[in-house]
């Protein structure tokens, strides 16, 4: 828009008067719907989620009986064991099945 010295907008209402009358459907939603559902049973289940399910449902004595790791055994903490399964995919792969195990 170019402001013209000494001028006005009155030039402009004819098209802003046009814009009101413009009917423009809106589409927003916080939540878009999904176009392919993941077939993934842990689809937005993040491992810290999980690890704290599975330790108050079974604790941590359990839990290092199933999955035989150090840190569900000794001095056990949701920090350092979240640090170990993030860097060591056997173990993560362990805990995530008897996690799906318990779904059933």
């Amino acid at each position: 828009m170019h402001h013209r010295p000494g001028g006005s907008l009155a030039g402009m209402q004819p098209l802003a008067a046009s814009l009101k009358s413009v009917k423009v459907p809106v589409r927003f939603s916080l939540f878009p719907p999904m176009a392919n559902p993941s077939s993934d049973p842990l689809h937005g289940i993040t491992l810290e989620r999980m690890l704290t399910e599975l330790v108050e449902r079974h604790g941590w004595e359990r839990l290092g009986d199933v999955v035989n790791i150090r840190c569900f055994q000794i001095d056990p903490s949701i920090k350092s064991s979240l640090t170990f399964l993030r860097r060591t995919p056997w173990a993560r792969a362990e805990v995530e099945a008897f996690y799906l195990r318990q779904l059933r």
